[in-house]
């Protein structure tokens, strides 16, 4: 169930910063997303929080006891830094290459997410 919350917060996150990515496109095409016509800050405002609450949710199983020291370090190192720096970035800039970046950023932190987890559960 950890796993599949924080899976399920981190794609979501993504998907809205795809949808900022995309905007321009889906624009033209007459597509509506959360990013499109004048949500643009909203859909940067909605991103950043369910990116934070992943944040604060990665320390969860560490502070419970479910998984151990060497999930708290994978998992702040490897994920929450990224977080963070996605947070930060998605407040200074809604450019479309800065998006892709950041959505690579994002897809790059889903592997040490996993690890984290595997760590921690083997008592590491």
């Amino acid at each position: 169930i950890i796993i599949a919350i924080f899976s399920f917060l981190h794609h979501f996150g993504r998907e809205i910063v795809k949808d900022i990515q995309d905007r321009g496109a889906d624009n033209a095409n007459g597509i509506r997303t959360c990013a499109t016509g004048n949500n643009l800050v909203i859909a940067g405002r909605m991103a950043q929080i369910v990116l934070a609450i992943l944040v604060i949710f990665t320390f969860l199983p560490f502070i419970f006891g479910i998984y151990d020291f060497g999930y708290l370090i994978t998992v702040l190192i490897g994920v929450d830094s990224i977080l963070i720096f996605a947070i930060h970035r998605i407040s200074a800039t809604a450019d479309e290459d800065a998006m892709r970046n950041l959505a690579g950023w994002l897809k790059a932190a889903m592997p040490f997410g996993i690890l984290a987890a595997y760590l921690g559960s083997r008592g590491y």
